[in-house]
């Protein structure tokens, strides 16, 4: 085994451990003041850059690493409607989740340390290599 595959197992069991955790579930329930507080406050400032740093964006292109159950994606999907979306996580199961949650997202299992994207580094923009 690598150390890159023994990293994804052991990250692959903490998320296990968290979804089959009642007390992480209650953290993070969207009727948790303190978690809804928190997300408000976070896609609030996620609206502000998308506004002013890529308003006119011919198109914009949005990689979600560890895209979970594809909640981000599906906000980003109502703040640009014309985005193109793609994520990856290591859970099969969490991959299968975001592709019921925004199914026009392109979404793969696997790790972000080797991404299938080209990079143009003067536009600040990426384009698959799918």
């Amino acid at each position: 085994m690598t150390p890159e595959s023994a990293e994804a197992d052991r990250i692959r069991a903490v998320y296990r451990r968290y979804d089959s955790s009642e007390r992480w579930r209650r953290k993070r329930d969207p009727d948790n003041p303190g978690f809804g507080q928190l997300q408000l406050e976070r896609w609030r400032k996620i609206a502000g850059i998308l506004d002013a740093q890529f308003r006119g964006t011919a198109t914009l292109r949005v990689l979600d690493v560890g895209c979970g159950a594809g909640s981000d994606s599906a906000r980003i999907a109502t703040l640009r409607p014309d985005a193109e979306l793609f994520g990856v996580d290591l859970s099969e199961a969490r991959v299968e989740a975001a592709r019921r949650t925004v199914p026009a997202a392109t979404l793969r299992v696997q790790g972000g340390e080797a991404l299938p994207f080209a990079i143009d580094r003067s536009s600040s923009s990426c384009s698959p290599r799918y």
